[in-house]
């Protein structure tokens, strides 16, 4: 029995009249997701967010002197600072953080070179600035000192300490976003597109603690109590959100088996 030494994808028709067909071989898709710790510890995650961000609003609403009265207490408004929402998003940031700063010190286990595991380093020491600026109140703070010493105009509708807390974080921005776009550019594969949707959840946190609290200042005149409200909540669970799918990611990528070329079925 001879054997058949025909290239892949050659079309027989007949007894020698063999061609080359267009129609390659193709692999089976591949089927792409995060991992099982990953998704667990997701969904009990946002899960306590929702939780927190119901305790918030159902603050406004229950009596101070039934079983629920004890939603009247601080820590359970989440408006405030050092409220159980923020510090929950805190730790998430400083869990995210931590995860990545390992995986950058051992890069032998989670990317082939340095330039690989760069990357996770930098996002770490970004997102351990945001947890320990919104836990120490950095930017108020710094942007309130700023304020008083440069005497800055009220614009927009904005007041002038907001705009000393715009500039702390632009400084912030170019200190730490000057390496993280380094390492970004210099990473490759897997460590790229990880580092690419960081920075999506980066912007989607930015939308709700930035943009969000901007836009309540420049409008809360205009608004009815109930608006400003549900906007606040909005703010909340956004922020929360997205601080919690930035730990998920983080999880995800520690707990993946270690194949830079990110063709073994995990994201």
């Amino acid at each position: 029995m001879e054997s058949d030494s025909r290239p892949p994808g050659t079309l027989c028709l007949g007894k020698g009249k063999c061609m080359l067909s267009r129609l390659r071989p193709t692999r089976g898709r591949t089927v792409r997701h995060l991992t099982p710790l990953a998704l667990v510890l997701g969904s009990t995650v946002l899960a306590a967010d929702l939780l927190l961000v119901a305790a918030s609003v159902l603050r406004n609403y229950v009596d101070a002197g039934g079983a629920f009265g004890f939603l009247h207490r601080e820590l359970f408004d989440g408006n405030k600072d050092r409220t159980l929402a923020e510090l929950f998003g805190n730790l998430q940031l400083l869990v995210a953080s931590v995860l990545l700063l390992w995986i950058a010190a051992a890069p032998a286990r989670k990317a082939e070179r340095f330039r690989d595991a760069a990357v996770y380093g930098a996002w770490a020491l970004v997102l351990l600035a945001m947890s320990a600026d919104d836990f120490f109140r950095i930017h108020e703070e710094v942007g309130r000192a700023i304020d008083t010493r440069l005497e800055l105009p009220a614009l927009f509708g904005l007041r002038s300490q907001d705009l000393g807390e715009l500039l702390v974080w632009a400084g912030v921005a170019a200190a730490l976003g000057a390496p993280l776009l380094v390492a970004h550019l210099i990473s490759r594969g897997r460590p790229r597109r990880d580092s690419y949707v960081f920075i999506g959840l980066a912007v989607l946190l930015a939308l709700f603690a930035v943009g969000m609290d901007m836009l309540h200042f420049i409008l809360g005149d205009l608004l009815p109590g109930l608006a400003l409200s549900a906007m606040n909540q909005l703010e909340i669970a956004g922020e929360l959100g997205a601080m919690t799918l930035m730990m998920v990611w983080a999880v995800h990528i520690f707990t993946r088996p270690a194949n830079p070329a990110g063709d073994d079925g995990w994201l």
